[in-house]
C-alpha cells in the first residue's frame, strides 16, 4: 500500500459527522473527506437527521457501509500508521 497525492481510491463509510465523513480503505487504513470537500460536491449536512445528502439525489443520504470514491489530497503518518484526507467524493455502488 503506497498511496500518493492525486491517487483515486475507494473507501467504505464508517462514520458521519458535521465536520467530515470517515472511511475505511482496504479494511485497514483510515481516511476522511472534510465537510468542505463534501459541500464542493453539492452535499449538505442535515443536523436534524445527522446525515449528509444532496438535493435531488436518488441514492439517498450517505450511510454507513456506502462505498465512496475519493482523490487523495493529504497523507498523514503517525507511529507507522497511515491516514488519508480526500477530496472530490463520489458515492459508488461497490468497491469494484
Amino acid at each position: 500500500f503506497n498511496p500518493s497525492i492525486g491517487t483515486t481510491m475507494i473507501g467504505v463509510v464508517n462514520e458521519s459527522f458535521p465536520s467530515h465523513v470517515g472511511l475505511l480503505v482496504h479494511e485497514l487504513f483510515n481516511a476522511m473527506v472534510s465537510a468542505e470537500a463534501l459541500k464542493e460536491r453539492g452535499f449538505h449536512f442535515d443536523a436534524d437527521l445527522n446525515e449528509w445528502s444532496r438535493d435531488g439525489d436518488e441514492t439517498g443520504p450517505i450511510a454507513e457501509d456506502d462505498c465512496m470514491h475519493f482523490t487523495v489530497d493529504k497523507l498523514h503518518e503517525c507511529n507507522g500508521l497511515i491516514s488519508l484526507e480526500g477530496k472530490s467524493p463520489i458515492i459508488v455502488d461497490s468497491l469494484i
